[in-house]
């Protein structure tokens, strides 16, 4: 268990950045998860969960200017989420930067359609900016609270547990008793 802590504390952050700035609403409710046990800040990981986003936004943003539809549609589960992100993007506008971040599988895809999009760099840069620090700030928050929730929970199950355990035990005796005092 030690080991295991030591390697939240040396690698948890990266570990955040990474995973969100590939897609990481599980890797970010792992890490809020772990916050709330103390191993990792709760904002931090937001913090550094916001720059791992954006930066990955950015990044296949500069995808989808430089190779496009070529590399998009190579491969079929992105290309299947591009077409609902296209669709979301056409009707929504600059409101889609920040659809396309809760819908599932759209993250990715959506940041490429924008980089093959007219939407300029800036403008994208100002609103995944806001988009990445609201959307980290609510998945960490709901991680920790999950947290926060499972263990409440793991307590009163144990109780809940001792209590039914008590009254099976009872439950035992007193039928015992009954069969004892029964006659032949």
């Amino acid at each position: 268990m030690d080991l295991a802590r030591q390697l939240v504390a040396d690698y948890g952050y990266l570990a955040v950045f990474v995973g969100t700035f590939l897609e990481g609403e599980s890797v970010l409710l792992a890490a809020a998860f772990v916050a709330h046990h103390g191993l990792l800040s709760g904002p931090l990981v937001a913090a550094v969960a916001a720059c791992g986003a954006w930066t990955g936004h950015v990044a296949f943003f500069a995808l989808g200017r430089w190779r496009g539809r070529a590399w998009l549609f190579a491969r079929p589960r992105l290309g299947r989420h591009a077409r609902r992100a296209d669709e979301i993007m056409v009707r929504h506008g600059w409101a889609s930067v920040f659809i396309l971040q809760y819908l599932y599988g759209t993250r990715v895809a959506g940041a490429i359609l924008f980089g093959m999009s007219s939407f300029t760099l800036p403008r994208f840069l100002a609103l995944q900016a806001v988009n990445c620090a609201v959307w980290a700030a609510v998945v960490t928050g709901a991680g920790y609270l999950l947290g926060a929730t499972l263990e409440l929970a793991a307590r009163r199950l144990t109780w809940v547990t001792v209590g039914l355990v008590a009254l099976a035990l009872a439950g035992a005796l007193w039928v015992a008793w009954r069969r004892a005092r029964r006659p032949d």
